[in-house]
Formats: structure tokens, sequence, C-alpha cells
């Protein structure tokens, strides 16, 4: 049985604690990995003033990740500057470059992370044919809620947006989490969604947040008012949001914004039952 209570959080921060290995962190001395360290399913649930404790502070309002939504065609191919809005008055300009081939993105560079954003900018870049679409995260602030050391499932290749709902990986026995589901697979056992935008592939060992209050992801459609039901699309990477309080057996919770951008993160409430303890 895991620890039910976090004892240590790596770098002191659940939103940047993403690791390579499964106690968080090595020993300094001996390399190994220390003896305080976390095991994958320990949880523990914090308040509103805890989980701001807990948020990287150094990282708010600060464009952290770019990633491809839809793809492109014809582009050429090359390394771009990226076209960043710029945030509101007060803050610095974000900057960055891409590299593209015909359809997709290979990899990007933020060379300024900016400063001052409350919500993710738009981003793009101009290749010529048909561009991909981009979408971005942004530092943002916890809120109260239970957390989780899980373990992404290998398969999964590159980051996990911040927002990215997440599912049991239903072929794994203990507390290994995936981006992948269908109608009848994974999909029905919601685990959460990825709070660290350095999880992935490359350092599969991190926080997620299961209940609570939180930033998700949205694509298709996104919040248009208070309260509106927010669910996970089996197969998709994002959640929708819809008016009225037709609830379905995807539902999640429901937005507490009235202004949710398609692309980007919005604030909501995730009222789904914890699971897989």
């Amino acid at each position: 049985m895991p620890r039910t209570k976090v004892g240590y959080i790596p770098s002191g921060f659940l939103n940047s604690a993403a690791s390579s290995i499964a106690a968080g962190s090595v020993d300094a001395e001996t390399g190994l990995p220390i003896q305080v360290g976390l095991t994958i399913g320990a949880f523990q649930e914090f308040t509103d003033t805890e989980a701001l404790t807990y948020s990287n502070a150094t990282n708010l309002g600060k464009l952290l990740t770019v990633f491809q939504v839809t793809a492109g065609s014809g582009m050429t191919a090359g390394t771009y500057a990226l076209v960043i809005s710029a945030p509101p008055a007060g803050g610095t300009q974000a900057t960055g470059t891409i590299t593209v081939t015909a359809t997709a993105i290979t990899s990007y560079a933020i060379t300024n992370p900016g400063s001052g954003y409350v919500a993710p900018p738009t981003v793009s870049a101009v290749t010529g044919g048909t561009p991909v679409t981009l979408a971005a995260t942004i530092g943002n602030q916890l809120f109260a809620g239970t957390y989780m050391w899980a373990q992404l499932d290998p398969s999964i290749t590159g980051l996990v947006p911040v927002g990215t709902p997440l599912f049991w990986l239903q072929t794994a026995t203990g507390y290994v989490v995936t981006t992948t589901s269908t109608a009848d697979v994974n999909s029905p056992d919601f685990a959460g969604f990825s709070i660290d935008p350095n999880f992935g592939a490359a350092l599969p060992f991190a926080f997620i947040q299961q209940n609570g209050k939180g930033n998700l992801l949205f694509g298709a459609t996104a919040p248009t008012q208070y309260g509106s039901v927010v669910s996970f699309v089996p197969g998709s990477a994002y959640f929708v949001a819809a008016t009225g309080t037709t609830i379905n057996q995807s539902t999640v919770g429901y937005s507490l914004t009235a202004s949710g951008v398609v692309g980007t993160v919005s604030l909501c409430r995730v009222t789904w039952p914890i699971s897989r303890y």
C-alpha cells in the first residue's frame, strides 16, 4: 500500500516536481534514490493556502510550453520565430522559436518566458502552406484539492500539457496514468489532470491533481458561462464544456469561469470521486 500522506515534494512545488525516478530525487552524496522520497500512489489533500504555498511562484504568469493542437500541411520546413500575443499591461512579452516539417512541429524553444500572463497567450508561426494550430501553457496557481504522485504510461511520447485529462492505465496494476483512451479502454477510469509542464516521456513521475479546483485544457468547446458542465471525451486530449446542467458518464465537474477559450486552460471544479487507492 502506498503512503497516504505526501512527506516529500521534490523542488518544494507540486507543479514542478517531475522526475526521471520514482522516488522523485536522489541523494546528493551517493546518487541513490533518497530514503525519504515518494512512493508512487502517495496522495494528500491540500487547502487553498497550502496549495498556493506549493505552487511554483517563479513560473506564475510565464509561458512554459508550446504544443500542437492540429497538424498542418505544405509548410516550409525550418525554424521560425513564434508569434506570441502580448500580456496585459505591466507584463513582459514572451518570445521563442519553433522548428517544423511540412506537417508538424518537431521542437520549440522559449527564449524568454515573459511575465504577467493571466491566461495562456495565443501562439502561431508563419511557415507557408496551412500552418499547424498551436496552443500554450503558462505557470498557474494551484488550488485546494487532492494531489497524487503518479507514473506516466511508458508508451506516451513527448510532453503532457498542463490540464490534459488522465486515465488509469487498465493494463497496469499500479498508479500509472495515460492520455490514451477510447470509449471502452482506460477512459471510464478517470484519474485526474496534469499540473506539471515537464511531465512526459523524459520525466514520467510527477504530481497530478485528482479533484478540486484547477485549470483544465479545453478543445472543441470551452466554457461560456459559470457552472457549465465539463466532461472528458474518449479519444481526445481535451475537456469540453456544455451549457446547461445535463451530465453524462464522462462529466467530471463544472466551470468556474464564464469566458473559456478553445485550446487553452480554464478554471474548473472537478468533483469526480477519487479512485484507485
